[in-house]
């Protein structure tokens, strides 16, 4: 999600989990990617937030939210094709994704 602040000033309390750990994987998995919280300034400058944080909004700052994901489960060589080859098809993979992370559909 991206939050473009629209007032003179915000202040905002961050809490998130997931920051400084990714979820692990099980049973061969691979972990998922951590959350992460980005500011960019109105000025051009950038900011990563840690996962507590009370911050000050400006007008034309965007916060940038990437929530972690649930790790996989099971050797991702080993996925269904057939199963692959639909998330491709429906836009939830990228191809090249699918040939590297799961060897191909």
């Amino acid at each position: 999600r991206v939050l473009e602040f629209q007032t003179d000033e915000v202040d905002c309390f961050i809490a998130s989990d997931r920051v400084n750990t990714a979820p692990w994987g099980l049973n061969g998995g691979k972990a998922a990617l951590g959350a992460r919280f980005t500011v960019n300034r109105a000025d051009g400058t950038e900011e990563h937030l840690p996962s507590k944080a009370r911050v000050r909004f400006y007008k034309k700052d965007r916060l940038y939210i990437q929530t972690s994901g649930g790790g996989g489960w099971g050797n991702p060589l080993e996925r269904d094709k057939k199963a692959l080859k639909c998330d491709v098809k429906d836009g939830l993979i990228s191809q090249e994704r699918a040939e590297k992370e799961y060897g191909g559909c």
